[in-house]
């Protein structure tokens, strides 16, 4: 009995925190016209974390530098040469909350928590698409006005065109970060920011972020990558060199365990409190669908939604190779794409095993500008004209969170799913 009536206050105390009024609550946060929304702070922190990366380099003299290709020196990551330290200060956070009123601490109103993955292809830093450019510039911020504490880490990036196999070691490392920064996440506290304790964490990521978020669910020691491992070989010609050469890779270490990383409170026991508790994956896909549908192998996740448009000008809906081949800048015949399952081959995989569908919540929308039933979700999910002047460009759906049809989804989603699994109060996406 007890444990309902925590249970029922916990319900009635996320359902004021994620109000967009403060009616009946104690003015602990600034907010904007009359109690609409919150006012947004941002703060930047760093992590004591810090393994090596990539050492990363722009391409060409192109005037599209800011979003131009980005790959390892000599077109291949393969020893400690041809790394360096993620930052000198440790891995950095930007985090986007509601600001305090004056005479107040947020432990007075604790909130929920989001891990934002910004996306741009393990090619791009963050601050490149968050300044200028701004293909995601207002998404956190537009999150942490409904009453979120938003935290989007600037992740290592490095990613080699050049060879399939070794691809898959820009998505380890950034699994690898992530997982450091949905522990740190769930235990928020300071005077400014302050996470509800034992609240489920929600993940959202599109692109490049929403791979992150979906191998986080998938990816283990069992079906860890061979080229993130020591010794795996790849035969590599230098610039200007006529022959090639036998190179190693070396060992970016277990998931929770990362080579490089100095932290003495490291957890390296594979904690499942690293793995986030509601993912949402924009433009998102894995690596191979046998994670999903070997149960040995792979865990369910508690709560995902997928959103994905068939017409993405990048990542494939299906199963494909990404479509950096069809911008010019990304044309070198050269170029080794690895085979991806987009969000539709997974919402099919789950379709044919549901027995393999997250235990509490899940919710597959497209993208579609005549959408007309609860199965999709209104608008292109783009501009006219995307990066590199493509002129049609389906893979921000969030277009800078202008699109209320997609981002009220994904709030009521997290909403839903945080009842879900705390409660076992589902709504209609409850699958048992």
């Amino acid at each position: 009995m007890k444990k309902m009536k925590n249970k029922i206050f916990y319900l009635l105390f996320i359902v004021i925190t994620l109000a967009i009024t403060n009616a009946g609550f104690a003015q602990v946060y600034k907010t904007e016209g009359i109690g609409q929304t919150y006012v947004v702070k941002e703060d930047v922190v760093y992590l004591p974390y810090n393994p090596s990366q990539p050492k990363a380099r722009g391409h060409g003299t192109s005037p599209l530098q800011y979003i131009a290709l980005y790959v390892t020196d000599n077109e291949t990551e393969s020893n400690y040469t041809l790394s360096t330290k993620l930052n000198s200060a440790g891995m950095k956070l930007h985090i986007y909350h509601p600001e305090v009123e004056t005479g107040h601490t947020a432990n007075e109103q604790p909130l929920p928590v989001i891990v934002f993955g910004y996306g741009g292809g393990f090619l791009n830093p963050y601050t490149q698409l968050n300044s200028g450019y701004g293909v995601n510039s207002g998404i956190q911020t537009w999150l942490a006005k409904k009453g979120y504490i938003v935290v989007a880490p600037e992740y290592r990036i490095g990613i080699d065109l050049y060879n399939a196999e070794l691809a898959k070691r820009a998505i380890w490392r950034a699994v690898q970060d992530i997982r450091k920064v949905i522990r740190y996440s769930r235990t928020l506290s300071t005077n400014g920011y302050y996470a509800i304790p034992n609240s489920p964490l929600a993940y959202v990521g599109w692109s490049s972020g929403s791979f992150i978020g979906l191998h986080n669910l998938y990816l283990s020691q069992y079906n860890r990558p061979a080229s993130t491992i020591a010794g795996f070989g790849t035969n590599f010609k230098k610039k200007k060199k006529s022959f090639y050469e036998q190179l190693l890779t070396y060992d970016l270490g277990t998931l929770d365990d990362v080579v490089g990383d100095t932290d003495p409170n490291k957890d390296i026991s594979l904690n499942p409190l690293n793995v986030q508790d509601i993912t949402v994956a924009i433009s998102g896909a894995i690596g191979d669908l046998t994670w999903i549908t070997q149960p040995s192998v792979a865990s369910k996740p508690k709560a995902l939604y997928l959103i994905h448009h068939p017409l993405d000008g990048v990542v494939p809906y299906a199963a494909n190779s990404p479509a950096y081949k069809n911008f010019a800048l990304f044309a070198d015949p050269a170029f080794d794409y690895p085979i991806v399952n987009g969000s539709e081959a997974i919402n099919a995989a789950f379709s044919a095993n549901p027995n393999l569908m997250p235990i509490n919540n899940y919710k597959f929308s497209i993208m579609d500008p005549n959408c007309n039933d609860n199965s999709c979700l209104t608008g292109d999910g783009g501009g006219e004209s995307g990066p590199m002047g493509k002129k049609i460009w389906y893979h921000n759906p969030t277009e800078s969170a202008g699109n209320m049809s997609v981002m009220n989804s994904i709030i009521l989603f997290i909403w839903e799913s945080t009842n879900c699994i705390y409660l076992y109060a589902c709504h209609k996406y409850k699958l048992s």
